[in-house]
Formats: structure tokens, C-alpha cells, sequence
């Protein structure tokens, strides 16, 4: 009897034990996603064409994305597998152009004076009264060479740090010594660079050349090159400066409006349509020649707190037929959902929020046959995270340095999973709590059962 008692009070301590042991299995493997598995779709139309292509996210596809970090957002082919989509991380870098800058070569002496001669001829007549007086300044004898050339950048001279020379194709040898110097008013010069080396030397075969100068940036209208030791310069038929384009950056812009929140007069309730990054916001007044101190909080869900952004003075003036307004306000990228406005004075009617954003731009790669889909919104499938980076960083090694994927067009949206896609799937958590039930229940029995056994042994 005794061991009876014993083997139930054996299997009471086991039952937790074995219970816990299964709920610690993993659950069978989740089937591959498909796009019915997210709520909405678009089509991409790469035009026929095979291999990498930039996706630009429109508001429409934000208002379907359910999660700030964007997993919810996924690339299907025709067969509906997922296929490679990722953000991208590679800024393209900028282009350099050459334009043209005026210069011409400025006559010097070697002191750096500019070499002429004032004459003066006077006549008399016989009377000694003066008849004629002529002052003539021009050079007496033909200038030096110039050893200074002077470059004139305009009156918005744009920022400057790389000069490229272009000489005649005379067959000359050029090695020369150049220092370069800046200035606002062509009367004082600020140094910027001391010999630098311009060289063109051609021996048989082999030919060596570096025909640019580099020097701290510059934004003075006027630059000074100046030669060394005597020397000369070549003849040249052109000279650039280098200009850094950087690649154009799309912004795109998205008006708010605002709801009265509760009874506290002056302020307001804004909802964007999706995790959109926001980072610059104008206050437009609804009201013309009025202004306001205006109190900006934004939160993630209806259930978290307010949370401070920014306070602005908003403004809108009429101005000579025209509006004057409140400039923008920049800041981080913020993906709030929620956006609060408090005003002092209490304004008595919402103002519009109008949000500038930088649209995220996406990576596909076409594998497999088309159609292709965009999809997003999702609460049960997430993009896997595809190293996309290193297959476009082969890409331009091979197609070279300046090449981009091209963009693709996405299409008119339509309902795929629809509500069911964004319902979370119970199926993991109800299987977990009929397991634990079965485990109280069982340990209530065999508690009883030991019971019983020990008043029998008594």
C-alpha cells in the first residue's frame, strides 16, 4: 500500500514536470507566407525586364503597412513565393561635373605689380603757352610672360575645392609649381595652397600626368594661381572646377487634418495614414493674420502616452496679395501614428499639419517568373531580412561605379487577405492553455487519489 502511496506521489511531482517538458516542444514548422496571407496587393511592372529595381513607397502603401519597422511589407513572384525585398542602405554617391570657369592671365612683374609706364607729353608754342597735354599709359615695352592666372567664380561663387587644367596638345613637357590663393575683393589675398604639382611628362611609352589642383574649399569669388620658381605656364585652352552633384533626394508632402480632442478648447487630434517618416511639419492657421504658440506631442498607439516633439510659433500673415507663413520645423524621422496639437492662444479651429517626408525606398530582385507583387499588411507573416546590399555592391562592381538599379512601378492596389490577414492567429496560445488545463486537472486528481490512499493507510 505503502508503495502505492509513493508511485502517486511519484507521478503528482512527474505530471508538472512531463506537462512543462511538452509545452517547451517547439510547434510544428508555419507554412511558407503567400500574399493572401497580407491584406492588400499591388502589381510591379519592371517592363519585361529582369534583375535588380528600386520600389519608391507611395502613401497608399503606407496606409496598409502595419508595423513601424515595415517586416509587414513583403515582393511575391508568379508562382507566389516571396522573393528578395529589402530597404536600401546604400545612398547613391554623387556625380562630379566639370564646368568651365572664366579666367584670364594677369601681366605681373616679379614683385607682382603690374608692369607698366605713365607718359606724359606736353606742347608748347613758341609763346611757352601749353597747346596739347597727353598722358599715355599704356606698356612701353611687351610684358613678361604672366606667371598669374585669375579666375573669376562670379557673384554667387559657388563652393570650389578641385581645379582641373586642360592644356594646349603641344607635345611640351609640363612641370610647374603652383600656389593658390582666394580672395573677396582682389585686393587681399588669403593663401590656400603652396606648390602644387602640375605635371604632363611623356617618355616612349609611358606618360605620367596630373593636370588637377586640390585645396581647402573655398567660397570666394575670386582665385589666384600663381607660379613658383620662375617657371611659365603652358599654354591652355581650359580650365574646370569640379562640381559635386549630389543625387536628387524625393520629398513628398502629406496635409493632416485635426479633430477636436474632448472639451479643452485649442486643442487638436491628427492621425497619419501609415508608419510614414516624418521629419518636417508646418502649421498652416486656418485663419489669416492670426498666430498661436503651438505644443506638438505624438504617440505610437491610441494606448500610450503622449509624449513631447517640439513647441513652434505658427503664424499667417497676409503680405502683398500673398500669404507669409510659419517656416517648416525639421527633425529625426518620426513614424508616429498619433499626433497632438495644443495652441496658446486657443485656436478655434484645427489647424492642417502639413508633413514632409523622404518616402523609403525598397530593393527587389526578380527571382523567379512574373507577375510581381508588392503586399503588405500583416500580423501573422514578417519579410525575412535578405542580404540584397552585397548583391547590388557586385552589381556596380561589375557595371560599374555610377550604376542604379532601375525604379519600377507599382500598380493600383487591391484586397488580398483582406481583415482575416490582420486577425492574429490564436492557435499556438489556445493550444497552450488546454495543455495547462489538462495539467491542473490532473494534478487536482492526483491529489485526490494520494489522499484517499493515505487515510487507507492510516
Amino acid at each position: 500500500m505503502k508503495r502505492s502511496v509513493v508511485r502517486a506521489l511519484f507521478g503528482l511531482v512527474m505530471l508538472p514536470i512531463a506537462a512543462t517538458s511538452a509545452s517547451a516542444q517547439p510547434l510544428p514548422t508555419e507554412s511558407a507566407a503567400l500574399p493572401a496571407d497580407f491584406a492588400w496587393t499591388w502589381p510591379i511592372h519592371t517592363g519585361d525586364r529582369r534583375g535588380a529595381f528600386e520600389i519608391v513607397l507611395d502613401v497608399e502603401v503606407y496606409g496598409r503597412i502595419r508595423r513601424n519597422d515595415l517586416r509587414d511589407l513583403a515582393a511575391f513572384n508568379g508562382g507566389g513565393q516571396m522573393i528578395p525585398l529589402a530597404p536600401r542602405n546604400n545612398v547613391p554617391a554623387p556625380t562630379s561635373t566639370w564646368p568651365a570657369v572664366d579666367w584670364l592671365a594677369a601681366p605681373t612683374s616679379q614683385d607682382g605689380a603690374v608692369s607698366q609706364e605713365l607718359v606724359l607729353r606736353l606742347r608748347r608754342d613758341p609763346s611757352g603757352s601749353l597747346r596739347e597735354l597727353h598722358l599715355d599709359n599704356s606698356d612701353r615695352n611687351p610684358p613678361e610672360p604672366s606667371r598669374n592666372l585669375l579666375i573669376d567664380l562670379g557673384e554667387r561663387p559657388p563652393p570650389v575645392a578641385t581645379l582641373q587644367l586642360e592644356p594646349a596638345d603641344t607635345g611640351h613637357p609640363i612641370d610647374v609649381r603652383v600656389n593658390v590663393l582666394e580672395s573677396d575683393d582682389l585686393s587681399h589675398w588669403r593663401s590656400l595652397a603652396h606648390g602644387l604639382a602640375l605635371v604632363a611628362l611623356t617618355d616612349g611609352p609611358v606618360r605620367i600626368e596630373r593636370l588637377r589642383l586640390d585645396f581647402p574649399a573655398s567660397r570666394a569669388r575670386y582665385l589666384r594661381l600663381m607660379l613658383v620658381n620662375g617657371s611659365h605656364w603652358p599654354d591652355l585652352v581650359r580650365i574646370a572646377r569640379e562640381q559635386r552633384d549630389a543625387p536628387p533626394v524625393l520629398r513628398r508632402m502629406l496635409d493632416l487634418t485635426g479633430e477636436a480632442d474632448g472639451e479643452q478648447a485649442g486643442r487638436f487630434v491628427y492621425r497619419t495614414p501609415g508608419p510614414v517618416p516624418i521629419d518636417a511639419l508646418t502649421v498652416r492657421l486656418h485663419q489669416a493674420n492670426s498666430t498661436a504658440r503651438v505644443r506638438i506631442e505624438i504617440r505610437e498607439r491610441a494606448s500610450d502616452p503622449w509624449r513631447h516633439l517640439l513647441w513652434l510659433d505658427a503664424y499667417r500673415l497676409d503680405r502683398d496679395g500673398g500669404e507669409l507663413l510659419s517656416p517648416a520645423t525639421t527633425f529625426a524621422p518620426i513614424r508616429a501614428s498619433h499626433w497632438r496639437l495644443s495652441s496658446e492662444p486657443a485656436l478655434a479651429v484645427a489647424p492642417t499639419l502639413e508633413a514632409a517626408f523622404q518616402p523609403d525606398t525598397f530593393v527587389l530582385l526578380t527571382e523567379g517568373e512574373p507577375p510581381y507583387l508588392l503586399a503588405a499588411g500583416s500580423v501573422r507573416s514578417e519579410r525575412p531580412m535578405f542580404p540584397i546590399d552585397a548583391a547590388l555592391t557586385t552589381l556596380q562592381q561589375t557595371e560599374g561605379p555610377d550604376w542604379q538599379p532601375e525604379r519600377a512601378a507599382i500598380g493600383p492596389g487591391r484586397e488580398a487577405g483582406g481583415a482575416a490577414a490582420l486577425r492574429p492567429d490564436t492557435g499556438p496560445y489556445w493550444r497552450a492553455g488546454l495543455l495547462w488545463a489538462v495539467l491542473v486537472i490532473g494534478a487536482i486528481l492526483v491529489a485526490m487519489s494520494a489522499l484517499r490512499l493515505l487515510r487507507r493507510v492510516d
